[in-house]
């Protein structure tokens, strides 16, 4: 166990930033030299903030992130200490079909704790959206109604199933590089011939809007 971490010799004043500093500090084990290395601040200026110094914003985000807290709560003592990832659900259904017009984008929020989230779409990228699919072209894999988690930060094309818009449409395809600086498109459903993308074409309307990270199946 590190001996490095602050003692709990003083009651902690969770009302203050130092106090909530302390508390998630002690719990976590980490010492002010390992929270120093892990958001880049000298040792020195982690013990000011333990002694009531508060740091600026971007160093409460980088406390924040490297505590897996909520960095409101830790600056204002406000709204719940767990980290929630805020996930968008558009009304924008994504064809996995022939296509579905872009037309709208209203969208709910839906809120789950960062350990949940990160386990259930295997990453710890908080740029994670919902759409709903419509169409067959990925049957059995992904049906009509199933609710689509892709993650905006994954654009990356890597034999991978991807959110796309092309010519004006939102599809769900999977995406594999070709040489040429081309991109191969096929679907599940064998009914649904593949295509070839080609990404030097001056007048394409392309983009891999993120990768599918997971899906709710609709009952």
């Amino acid at each position: 166990m590190s001996t490095l971490a602050p003692k709990n010799t003083t009651k902690v004043d969770e009302n203050s930033f130092a106090g909530r500093l302390q508390r998630l500090m002690a719990e976590r084990n980490v010492g002010p030299s390992e929270l120093a290395k892990m958001i880049g601040q000298s040792e020195g200026g982690i013990r000011k903030w333990l002694n009531g110094s508060q740091p600026q914003a971007e160093k409460i985000e980088k406390i924040a992130d490297a505590l897996g807290v909520n960095p409101l709560w830790l600056l204002s003592g406000s709204g719940s200490m767990k980290r929630d990832v805020q996930i968008r659900v558009f009304d924008l259904q994504a064809s996995a079909g022939h296509g579905i017009e872009p037309d709208r984008e209203d969208f709910c929020t839906i809120s789950l704790s960062k350990d949940i989230a990160n386990d259930f779409f295997r990453s710890s990228s908080s740029n994670i959206d919902a759409i709903i699919a419509k169409g067959d072209s990925m049957e059995p894999s992904i049906r009509t109604g199933d609710l689509i988690f892709l993650n905006r930060d994954d654009r990356e094309v890597n034999n991978d199933t991807y959110v796309m818009r092309y010519s004006g449409a939102i599809y769900i395809k999977r995406l594999s590089r070709m040489p040429g600086n081309k991109i191969y498109v096929s679907s599940d459903n064998p009914s649904y011939p593949a295509y070839e993308i080609d990404l030097t074409d001056p007048t394409l309307d392309f983009e891999v809007i993120g990768r599918v990270v997971s899906t709710m199946k609709r009952i």
